[in-house]
């Protein structure tokens, strides 16, 4: 299984949302979905079973890397100033 992580619930990332929670499960994909607005991150998820919805907040830099850790593939739709710090999380998890 394939454990998908996507950091922002926005408006830019609903289609992508949509898209993967579809092919979860021919896929076998798990898909957290996390965003500061819990409720707009769990309006997104649905009653989707392999979708999941956590509250994350950027500046929280020990939940950052507990969520990095826990999924092979991480998909940033944050603002792109936030880009970086993620980057920068993934390659310490990587070693």
């Amino acid at each position: 299984m394939k454990n998908i992580l996507i950091l922002g619930a926005g408006l830019s990332a609903t289609t992508m949302i949509r898209y993967l929670l579809s092919k979860s499960e021919e896929n076998n994909w798990k898909i957290t979905l996390a965003d500061t607005n819990i409720a707009a991150a769990e309006k997104k998820t649905g009653n989707n079973p392999r979708g999941k919805a956590v509250r994350f907040d950027i500046g929280d830099s020990g939940l950052l890397a507990k969520l990095v850790e826990s999924h092979d593939l991480v998909i940033s739709m944050l603002p792109a100033m936030f880009h970086p710090v993620v980057a920068r999380e993934c390659i310490r998890c990587s070693k």
